[in-house]
């Protein structure tokens, strides 16, 4: 039991952290989350819409746009957790001292995770595969 708790605090306190520099590293480009109506126009610092003035106004390209960030941020996601869960399922055979329960739960642990990570990489491909044939490729660039 205190080897079951020690263990689980590791995996918790690895996640906590890895959690803590996803946002960092996923939203360091300039346009961040949504694409649109992100525009200074008057130049005055502040984002508003004034009246009688120019508004940059959110088109259907930029709601793809705003698709594909949120799937980009998801396989970055699904990777980062794939990759704490392959590290816990090694801690966890590391430490079972010959013990065949642990060994065989920590095999099934990267089975699953393994499962897990392939069918995401390969539902993006597909994805990818189909926006890049039947779109043009001036509007893939767009949203790339």
């Amino acid at each position: 039991m205190k080897n079951k708790i020690i263990s689980m605090f590791f995996f918790l306190s690895i996640l906590i952290g890895a959690f803590s520099f996803v946002p960092v590293i996923t939203f360091a480009q300039n346009t961040g989350l949504v694409p649109c109506g992100t525009k200074d126009i008057n130049g005055d610092g502040m984002i508003k819409d004034l009246p009688g003035a120019e508004k940059e106004e959110c088109q259907f390209n930029d709601l793809l746009k705003l698709v594909s960030n949120i799937v980009d941020f998801l396989i970055i996601t699904g990777t980062a957790v794939a990759a704490l869960s392959f590290g816990y399922a090694g801690f966890l055979m590391m430490t079972a001292n010959g013990e065949m329960g642990k060994i065989e739960e920590a095999k099934a642990i990267f089975g699953k995770v393994m499962t897990g990570f392939i069918i995401m990489l390969s539902a993006w491909l597909i994805v990818y595969a189909i926006e890049s044939a039947f779109l043009d490729s001036s509007f893939t660039s767009y949203i790339r």
